[in-house]
């Protein structure tokens, strides 16, 4: 009997355990699962997430409310956490101090929060800006907190009604942030806005139409330089550059002429090309041309002999130089005949072509057609002065053609 009660209050202390041990961990489950949080951070529109032993809360119950009665608060309203257990409040117009209430499953939890309006200086970073340059066409770029944005819309209108612009229209940014306009034919003013996710701005700029010297810079510019070899080299007059690949055309500006450089080129990766150097003096046309561009100048080339000569002081030091690069092996004889040579053609003394006695002078000169030179005229055979002795002389005999019975001569058998 004592046996069996004891078994009873023994069985029923198990059972009060086993009913109260339970309670007791529901009770510190439901301490922790009571502790919500509220995390408050703003950059602009304020951002509140709820968190409940460190996780989100969906679907949370969230209250903002203004402190001082006096205040308002656009955002002062009853809000639901969206599955990330946030909810987004706007920026205030004016500092203002608000209490944040979560609740969630029956517990609930309260924070004071100061929100602060936007600060100017902040708002001008946010902003979007437009930049513009110009070097020929106009590159716009759109930026916002100094980052480029792609797709914004630009828009870009004359400001003078009367005045046109072929750029006048409506453009998507690319992936650079950037639209491209065309070189305006005339100066025109314009306006420029930019639209990107509900901010807008707008800048009034002059775009520039193209100037004629700044056309002739933009051509392409051709320099040659000779020194034995001839050096043709290309550059971009814009930026002064070397052009890798253009064409070079050289000919000779006298048809007749002839010259072993002259063909077409490409030019290297420093922008030349080299020509032999010309076996005489010739004067060629050089054109350049790349991407459209071209350019023409014309250039003497020298023969050896001419550059030796343009380039010493004197005679002398040019027959120096002459000597100086002729290899006495590869001549027969020696370079005593290329010396003279040498000398003969290019001496500064010898006559020019128009040298000599004038022209009138000597034989068959105008003075020659008088009859003032030679013998008088009646000197000689058949003068007056001519004797009688002399005349006998020829006409003395019977030889044919002399005597006084000679046709021609009758009558007198000859001259008294």
């Amino acid at each position: 009997m004592n046996r069996t009660r004891g078994f009873a209050v023994a069985l029923a202390a198990a059972m009060v355990l086993s009913v109260l041990a339970p309670l007791g961990a529901v009770a510190a489950g439901d301490d922790d699962e009571d502790d919500l949080s509220i995390d408050v951070e703003q950059n602009g529109d304020v951002l509140l997430t709820v968190t409940e032993n460190e996780s989100t809360v969906e679907n949370a119950t969230v209250n903002v409310t203004v402190d001082d009665e006096d205040a308002s608060y656009d955002g002062a309203d009853e809000y639901k956490t969206d599955e990330d257990g946030t909810v987004t409040l706007p920026e205030p117009d004016e500092d203002v101090e608000v209490s944040i209430e979560a609740t969630y499953d029956g517990a609930s939890t309260t924070v004071e929060q100061k929100l602060e309006a936007a600060d100017d200086d902040k708002d001008d970073l946010e902003a979007l800006a437009i930049d513009v340059e110009q070097n020929g066409d106009v590159l716009l770029t759109v930026t916002e907190n100094e980052s480029t944005v792609e797709n914004a819309t630009v828009n870009v209108t004359v400001d003078d009604e009367d005045a046109s612009y072929d750029g006048a229209d409506e453009y998507k940014t690319d992936e650079d942030g950037t639209v491209t306009l065309p070189e305006p034919d005339e100066d025109v003013e314009v306006s420029i806005e930019a639209t990107y996710d509900g901010t807008s701005t707008t800048v009034e700029q002059k775009l520039e139409a193209a100037d004629d010297d700044k056309d002739d810079l933009e051509a392409l510019a051709i320099d040659v330089e000779q020194n034995g070899d001839v050096l043709v080299t290309v550059t971009d007059n814009v930026t002064d550059e070397t052009i890798e690949n253009a064409t070079v055309d050289v000919t000779t500006v006298d048809e007749n002429a002839t010259y072993d450089g002259a063909d077409e080129y490409k030019t290297d990766e420093n922008g030349t090309v080299t020509l032999p150097e010309p076996d005489e003096t010739v004067d060629v046309s050089i054109e350049a041309t790349y991407e459209d561009e071209s350019v023409t100048t014309e250039a003497t080339l020298l023969s050896e002999e001419d550059q030796l000569l343009e380039e010493s002081d004197t005679f002398g030091d040019a027959v120096s130089s002459f000597v100086a690069s002729l290899d006495p092996s590869g001549t027969d004889g020696g370079i005593g005949s290329q010396v003279a040579a040498f000398v003969t053609e290019n001496n500064p003394g010898n006559a020019p072509d128009h040298a000599g006695p004038p022209e009138h002078a000597g034989p068959g000169g105008e003075d020659n057609e008088t009859d003032d030179r030679g013998p008088p005229e009646h000197a000689g055979p058949g003068g007056d002065d001519e004797d009688d002795d002399s005349s006998s002389s020829q006409s003395g005999g019977d030889s044919p053609g002399n005597s006084g019975s000679a046709p021609g001569n009758s009558g007198g058998g000859g001259p008294p």
